[in-house]
């Protein structure tokens, strides 16, 4: 009987134990899928200032200049990478030279695009050499000039024939709607003489987008 009491009165104590216990909340955190997995797409939210320090394997995303970058490098010695590796475009400014004898000649091309790194006057290419009654010779000199970013050229092009070895001009197309004119370079293909001096080449209209 006493046994029976007693045990009764601990179910009832236990009991009131429970009614009187706080509310608890357990919040749990988790990656679906995690740890490795496949997501439709991922975001980098993007900053204009590159963070100071990094942790070998951070991203983040450079609005400034749209590019990501990766953080990488010794224990202790990791900094910022651009992902993908050295990029950017090149174009070149030409300009047009033509004589009436058999030496190469020269010309000095336009300058850079405004933001375009200058890589200097590197090539100066003859396109021809002939000789009938006189020597004729034509060519170009062209600059070279980098940006640290992705664009796409396209050039608009007219052609031109002088009845002299003189370097010749005309005007080409404008730029497609939406791309920007980045300026005109000048190319003499041709410069001979047979009784009379002719030379013919072309102009072309850098656009970039």
């Amino acid at each position: 009987m006493h046994r029976i009491v007693i045990f009764i009165g601990l179910i009832l104590f236990l009991g009131a134990g429970l009614c009187f216990a706080e509310d608890e909340t357990l919040t749990i955190t988790t990656y679906y899928p995690a740890p490795y997995g496949v997501y439709k797409t991922l975001r980098l939210y993007p900053s204009a200032t590159q963070p100071e320090s990094c942790q070998e394997g951070e991203l983040y995303y450079d609005s400034d200049d749209d590019k990501i970058y990766i953080c990488s490098g010794d224990a202790g010695f990791e900094t910022w990478q651009s992902v993908g590796g050295t990029h950017g475009t090149i174009l070149y400014t030409r300009c047009a030279w033509a004589s009436g004898g058999f030496g190469i000649s020269t010309c000095l091309p336009p300058d850079c695009p405004a933001g375009w790194t200058d890589l200097g006057v590197l090539s100066n290419a003859a396109t021809e050499a002939t000789r009938d009654g006189n020597y004729g010779t034509s060519g170009y000199q062209e600059r070279a000039c980098y940006i640290d970013t992705d664009l796409l050229l396209v050039y608009t092009k007219c052609a031109w024939v002088r009845a002299d070895p003189a370097v010749g001009s005309c005007v080409p197309p404008s730029c497609p709607t939406g791309w920007n004119d980045l300026g005109i370079n000048n190319v003499c293909t041709a410069s001979n003489r047979d009784e009379n001096y002719a030379s013919s080449g072309y102009q072309e209209r850098i656009c970039a987008r």
